[in-house]
Formats: C-alpha cells, structure tokens, sequence
C-alpha cells in the first residue's frame, strides 16, 4: 500500500490515537451543543435570545484570547497543552453540570465561555503536533479524513445529541461529554511523540512568558512572519474571506426556503438541507485523495473556490426548491475541496516552528469575519437586501478570491521554492 493510502496512515501510531481523540472529543462536542441547546429552548421558551447568547459565548473567546493561543504552542509543550486542554474542558463540563442543576443562567454561560476559551488552545497545539508526525505527503489525505469526520458528524450529530438529550437529559449528555474529554486526553498522553515535535523552539518556561510584554513580542513575530510570506498572506486572507462564508452559510440557507422556496415546510426542508450539505462533504472528502495526488494543492484550492462561488449564486437564484438542492448539494462537494486543500497545503507551506503562531492567527481571523458576516446580514437582511443578494455577495466573496489565487498564488508559490531550494 502507498503512502496515500488511508490504512496506511492508521498504521502510524500516534496519528490513530490524534485522529480518535479527536472523533471522541467532536462527538462528546455534539452532544453537549445538542443538549445546552434543548435545554436552554425547554427551560426558557419564551427567552429564545438565551440560545443565541450560547453561541456567542462559543464563539467571543477566540477573539479574547487570540493573543495567547498560537505562541503557548510554539513556546510551550504542544503535547501537554492537548492533555491538559482536555482535562480542563472536562473539570469546567462538571463545573457547568452544577450550574445546571441549580439553574442559573449567568453561571452557565460563564462555564460555557471558559469552556469555549480553553478550547481554543487545542486546535494551534494538535495541528502542530499532526504536522510533526506525518509527512508533508500524507497532509492533504489527514485533511480529507478530518473533513469525512465532520460531514459524519454533519449527518447525525444533531440526531445523535437530540437522542442522548431525550434519553438521558442534559445531565447525562454532559456526562456522556466529560467522559469523552478524558479518553481524548488519555489518547493525546500515551502518543510517544518526539521533542523536536513538541517543543519546537526549545524548552521555555513561564518565567520566560511573565509579561504581556513578552506575548506580545511572540505574537508580532507570528504577525511579521506571515506578513513577509506573501502565500501565508495570502492563506490568512482566504481564512477572512472563508469566515465571511461560513457566517452566510450557516442561516442563509435556511432564509431562502422561510422566505422564498418553502414559507409553509421550511424546517423540514432545513433538515433535507443539511443532509444533503453532509452527503457532498463526505462524497468530496472520499474524492479528494485521487485529485489531490494529480493537481497541487493550491491549484485544486483555486479552482474550488471559484466553482463554489458560481454553485453559491446559481442557488441563491434558483427558482425551486429542487434546483436549489441540486446547486448546495454542488457547493457542498467543492467545500470538501477547500477544506482539505486549505488545511492540507498550510503544514507544507509553514515553518514548524511558527504553526502555533500562525493557526493562533488563523483561527481568530477565520471567527471575527464570521461573526462580522453574521452582523452584516442581521441590519441589512431583509430590510437592505433580498435573499438572493446575499448568496450574491457570499458567492461573490468565494468567486473573487479563486480568482485572486489563480492570478498570484502560483507564482509566489515558484518564488518561494526558489528562495528557499537547498542546493545539492
């Protein structure tokens, strides 16, 4: 079997336990989403503004804590970082319990918003360690079977999370997540990974990180090094542009069928929706190995953000519900696309020694044009714009930023080869 073979990657070690710590900690995700979400709609019916609030609390932290994500995984141990991430999560998912059963509010969305910020040092750490431990072939295929996840996950996570809630209530679902957290950490703990990986850039201690000073100076080097990297540029702006999507993505869908495809059948028609998004995430996910192995990645990356721009607006004009369908169903599939080229190009194309600092950037930029894109469709929505307007601008977004990387990505890609060929 070849090196992209996805048995082939199982039988690394380390990314087997990365890859089911990660299933475990997504799934114990899903479930208590699910339940604080049942429970927030069932206890306060009549505050629906509760559940809203909720997704704020997931989502503020990576704009507070962006300063500190990305250098404590290029500074610190990314292994114990993962461990501890989890470990902690969990202690705060007991914590939260309580606040639950005591029914109070402003407690319980306090622990949801240090559950969400001391989540946001995982992902910099993890993708830190996954590039350590995989070669720069086998990138693009873990970015495929990470996308595969999300789309099962997509499919029957909500039904997954609605059955435990029922089954078990939101104290059992919690539970069912807290026990997830430990296995993902006791996962992360056994991985034997090498001290290069894990601290790339030598060993620091606290005393080192005291000030704000100090992170501060970290993170202006995470800032120029990207900056002075014009495909890195490039990526960090794709991330923005992408954000943009995702906050459009997310409830514009849902919009064109209340408010022009199906008024009277619009929830179960959501439902469709999202079955059929997840089915093309998986089918474009189980694609990607034979492509990726015949084009480049950024070649692929360009050319699916320009056919998802164009499936983006053909749905927005779509007259029926059935072209709509067939339109995001097309979306769906190119959205594997690119973001298995996105995340499987990025460990090629950035130093080991800054992925902390770059995904602790990445990351932030991706939440704040999400939420500004979800602000922008709040006041302008339907009083400026009419629905199709905004998959216009959504599409549009996507369409000239595949244009933008046809026109520049291969040649700065060429330049930086070169600057950096060793000779033999």
């Amino acid at each position: 079997m070849g090196p992209n073979n996805v048995f082939h990657l199982f039988r690394n070690a380390n990314y087997l336990k990365l890859f089911l710590a990660e299933f475990t900690s997504q799934l114990g995700n899903v479930i208590g989403i699910m339940a604080i979400t049942f429970y927030l709609l069932d206890k306060f019916s009549q505050q629906p503004y509760y559940t809203t609030m909720k997704d704020m609390m997931h989502a503020a932290p990576a704009l507070v804590v962006f300063l500190f994500i990305g250098v404590f995984a290029d500074r610190f141990d990314r292994q114990k970082i993962a461990v501890h991430c989890d470990l902690i999560r969990a202690f705060l998912t007991v914590c939260l319990m309580i606040c639950i059963w005591y029914d109070s509010l402003a407690f319980i969305f306090l622990a949801i918003f240090l559950r969400s910020a001391v989540g946001k040092f995982f992902p910099p750490a993890q993708s830190a360690i996954i590039q350590g431990v995989l070669s720069k072939e086998e990138y693009p295929l873990a970015a495929g079977l990470n996308s595969m996840l999300g789309s099962v996950f997509l499919l029957f996570g909500s039904g997954i999370g609605a059955v435990v809630y029922w089954n078990l209530g939101v104290q059992g679902a919690f539970l069912l997540d807290f026990i997830c957290l430990l296995i993902s950490a006791m996962l992360i703990y056994s991985c034997k990974i090498e001290l290069s990986v894990r601290k790339p850039n030598g060993s620091t201690d606290w005393k080192g990180l005291h000030t704000i000073k100090a992170l501060f100076t970290d993170f202006i080097e995470g800032v120029k090094y990207i900056v002075y990297d014009r495909v890195l540029l490039l990526l960090t702006l794709g991330s923005a542009i992408l954000g943009v999507v995702n906050g459009g993505i997310g409830i514009i869908p849902i919009f064109i069928m209340k408010y022009k495809l199906s008024p009277h059948f619009y929830e179960e028609m959501s439902v469709i929706e999202t079955i059929v998004f997840g089915i093309g995430i998986l089918l474009g996910s189980a694609l990607s190995p034979n492509v990726t192995k015949r084009i480049k990645l950024y070649m692929v990356l360009t050319f699916s953000l320009i056919f998802s721009g164009i499936f983006v607006i053909l749905a927005g004009l779509s007259p029926t519900i059935v072209l709509f369908l067939i339109f995001h169903f097309f979306f769906s599939v190119a959205v594997a696309f690119i973001n298995i080229s996105f995340y499987g190009w990025i460990p090629q194309m950035v130093n080991p020694n800054m992925m902390g600092r770059f995904r602790g950037i990445l990351d932030p930029v991706s939440s704040l044009f999400q939420s500004l894109s979800l602000a922008f469709i709040a006041w302008t929505f339907p009083s400026m714009l009419r629905i199709e307007m905004l998959f216009g601008v959504v599409g549009g977004a996507m369409l000239l930023l595949g244009m933008l990387y046809l026109f520049t990505i291969p040649s700065f890609v060429q330049t930086k080869e070169e600057k950096y060929e060793v000779p033999s």
